[in-house]
């Protein structure tokens, strides 16, 4: 499928809010009720403790060369990219991570879902998850410490008692060698009609502690709050699946979850109501959710905010506040002073990552933004606890644009990498050109020189639903690129799946 002229005219500013979501209609008197705030209240500590550690000044620090005026650093090179899946089905949705130095794929293929995992030196065979999967129902994972993973989707079913379709909210767990079977974390129904997942449940999420303790939230778009359910590891939760799920209060929208060894963690969570800011909130599966700390107080209502939490249960938040992107790093027991990472930002059209290395403190926080003339620019932060870069580094070639799905990753030796896709785009021939995927790499000094992945990419098809990007970086700084794309000379028509290694010991000479 070539894009439209209007998806080409949408090319140029292709950006991704991260909180905005699918819209769709609601459904009246579901058998889920409402129920009053749990635990998200002010205990005397709901205040923003104020002040700027960093002016913020996002200049780029030298481009596609080193940053410190020495000689650019040997790097090693990407291997060609292989296809694992030919193009004949499409093949969507793409999720990858890993624990140690073991990558792991979850994809779609012709409305199936299959998982691959890498052993160090090739991928294995397509394992079939799931038989019949929607694209458009949600999916996601999390895989902890110790090399466990879990997943969370959403289902449409039939009850057998009413005759009309039921929304399942299920989980599947993996023991570090198989997947099993899933379990049902929420059962929403309207008895007199159907009730539909897509078009009332949006943003789930769902997170894996080390003792194996699981934290799933959703936001209820026909009742404009987030909700959430926890188990322990023998799935006992603190609600049955047809009862009513504990709720973040009126209003409240959470934007990321995470879980550290043990069963603390922390959610992230934006108030669109009232008193509208960024909150984060203490979680344990053993006691459910603690206190709300606001991390930032908003004037509008254009805002954006990311979290990422490691084994330690140690976090960094990242969001904007007015026009300024700022974050917060928590060493397990207070949130100081907020830095400024970037000023004078289209908060609308910011798409915000951050990533926070599992073993140790090192964090990398990846956006992009259009600047005056409506192009496409991609920034990142480096980390270190509480200790952020100075300035900002921006990357990508010159008079390309950035599409909108970025990735990164961040080891515990402090070693990151990111990718993209770069493109032209013609506005005399409202045409975009061939895109081409990048990645660069920061060695714990330097960002080394940008290198290219691969060519011929169909920028349309790429920025579609279709389009899938993932990296995973190990502890020796080896790292794996999956990704969905179409090329001008495959001879099937949907996207195939390719992936591409960089490992550390291939240098060039």
């Amino acid at each position: 499928m070539e894009p439209s002229k209007l998806l080409l005219a949408l090319l140029a500013t292709s950006t991704l809010s991260l909180t905005a979501c699918g819209g769709g209609g609601g459904s009246s008197a579901p058998a889920e009720t409402q129920q009053p705030p749990a635990g998200d209240t002010n205990n005397g500590n709901d205040t923003n403790n104020g002040g700027d550690t960093n002016n913020g000044s996002d200049t780029n620090n030298g481009g596609d060369t080193n940053t410190d005026g020495d000689a650019p650093a040997t790097q090693a090179q990407w291997s060609t990219p292989a296809a694992l899946e030919d193009g004949s089905v499409a093949s969507w949705p793409l999720l990858m991570d890993g624990a140690g130095n073991k990558p792991m794929m979850l994809y779609g293929k012709n409305n199936a879902l299959y998982t691959r995992e890498f052993d160090g030196t090739s991928w294995s065979a397509a394992s079939l998850f799931v038989l019949n999967h929607d694209p458009q129902d949600q999916l996601v994972w999390d895989i902890n410490s110790n090399g466990k993973a879990i997943i969370a989707r959403s289902d449409n079913a039939v009850s057998a008692a009413t005759g009309h379709n039921e929304c399942f909210l299920r989980y599947y767990r993996y023991d570090g060698s198989n997947w099993g079977g899933y379990s049902n974390a929420r059962i929403l129904a309207n008895p007199t009609a159907d009730y539909y997942c897509n078009n009332n449940i949006e943003d789930l999420d769902i997170a894996l502690a080390g003792d194996n303790s699981l934290l799933m939230t959703w936001r209820r778009r026909d009742l404009g709050n987030s909700r959430y359910q926890y188990c322990d590891s023998s799935e006992q939760c603190n609600s049955l699946p047809r009862n009513s799920a504990s709720s973040f209060g009126n209003g409240r929208k959470v934007t990321a979850i995470g879980l550290g060894n043990g069963s603390e963690g922390k959610v992230l969570s934006l108030n669109t109501a009232t008193a509208r800011g960024a909150f984060a909130s203490e979680f344990d599966t053993q006691t459910g959710l603690g206190s709300a700390f606001d991390l930032a107080t908003y004037n509008t209502t254009s805002y954006v905010a990311a979290m990422a939490v490691n084994d330690a249960n140690h976090s960094l938040a990242v969001f904007n506040e007015g026009t300024d992107l700022k974050a917060r790093f928590n060493n397990g027991s207070s949130w100081p002073l907020g830095t400024k990472l970037d000023q004078q930002l289209r908060v609308s059209t910011l798409t915000l990552q951050t990533y926070l290395s599992d073993g140790a403190d090192y964090g990398l926080t990846l956006w992009s933004v259009l600047d005056s003339n409506n192009n496409a620019e991609l920034h990142t932060n480096l980390s270190d606890a509480s200790s952020f870069a100075a300035t900002s580094t921006q990357h990508q070639n010159s008079g390309e644009l950035v599409g909108s799905k970025l990735v990164g990753d961040i080891n515990d030796n402090g070693k990151a990498v990111i990718a993209w896709l770069g493109y032209t785009f013609d506005q005399a021939t409202n045409s975009a050109g061939r895109g081409k995927l990048y990645s660069r790499f920061y060695d714990g000094n330097n960002w080394l020189d940008t290198q290219t992945v691969d060519t011929d990419i169909d920028v349309g098809e790429f920025l579609s639903m279709k389009g899938s990007l993932n990296v995973y970086l190990d502890n020796s700084d080896d790292a794996t690129l999956v990704y969905a794309a179409k090329k001008s000379t495959q001879t099937h028509s949907e996207a195939q799946l390719f992936y591409s290694r960089l490992i550390q010991n291939n240098m060039t000479p």
